[in-house]
């Protein structure tokens, strides 16, 4: 039973595990997504913490597991281990090898006391770092889980503006779960830099299958863009169908890093 300092929205979201439902426990603990980067001197830590713990104030003991994806939508690494009590796991992507430059992070936390058949709060964070340069890392949190199901995705996202000397890149991924096995390249997505003059220049993504994400390095391939943002504020909109959501922008040079979920 949750604790008396327990969350009440946790508690009131958390589906008993009998019935129907509790069958297909392990399929519909849905987890949470974001991204890792292991090139260019970046590597990525993963921090899994045992919410179900945390909220329901009492010793809920879970499992824990973890696809790392690599870019072409295949699982390149999973791993797997189980909380005792409340405390943080950390995955190193230095520590593992089998890992693309970049890709994908899914984790579910299992509990034999409940579930959710929704994402529900921020299941972990992840850390962007450069090992040459330990006193400067960016954390990201954990976002919406891929679903086996079409829909249309629309962001506009302002106030960004670009460092002088940093170069500024996107990581965007499909958030279509359905069987890859025959199923089309049933993600586009369409980006739009506005600067702060109203000007735009647009790119058309190359279309994804279930899974994939690309990293794109967005001054190479759209040529005038950096004089077209400048050192001015500007203004990302995307225009996309079945996009995990959220896509990840950021920017560095030689040492430092810093971005943002859009």
């Amino acid at each position: 039973m949750p604790g008396r300092n327990s969350h009440p929205i946790f508690v009131k979201k958390m589906c008993d595990r009998k019935g129907i439902i509790g069958r297909f426990r392990d399929i519909l603990s849905v987890g949470g997504i974001s991204y890792y980067i292991k090139s260019e001197g970046i590597q990525t830590r993963i921090y899994i913490y045992n919410y179900f713990h945390l909220l329901a104030d009492e010793n809920f003991k879970s499992k824990w597991e973890v696809n790392l994806y690599s870019r072409d939508g295949k699982i390149a690494k999973k791993l797997t281990g189980a909380f005792e009590e409340g405390e943080t796991v950390v995955l190193d992507t230095a520590e593992i090898s089998e890992l693309d430059d970049f890709g994908v992070i899914h984790t579910k936390i299992k509990c034999a006391h409940g579930m959710f058949d929704q994402p529900y709060t921020t299941t972990f964070f992840n850390e962007y770092y450069r090992p040459d340069s330990t006193n400067h890392g960016v954390f990201a949190h954990s976002l919406g889980a891929p679903a086996a199901i079409h829909y249309t995705y629309n962001r506009y996202s302002s106030g960004w503006s670009l460092k002088s000397g940093f170069r500024p890149y996107m990581l965007i991924g499909s958030g279509c779960k359905f069987n890859k096995i025959g199923h089309g390249k049933c993600t586009r997505a369409n980006l739009t830099f506005i600067n702060y003059k109203k000007e735009k220049m647009s790119l058309e993504m190359e279309r994804l299958r279930p899974m994939e994400s690309r990293r794109l390095d967005l001054f190479a391939i759209l040529p005038g863009l950096e004089g077209h943002l400048s050192d001015k504020a500007f203004s990302i909109v995307i225009e996309a169908e079945n996009l995990l959501s959220k896509p990840y922008f950021y920017q560095t040079d030689a040492k430092f890093l810093m971005g943002e979920h859009l």
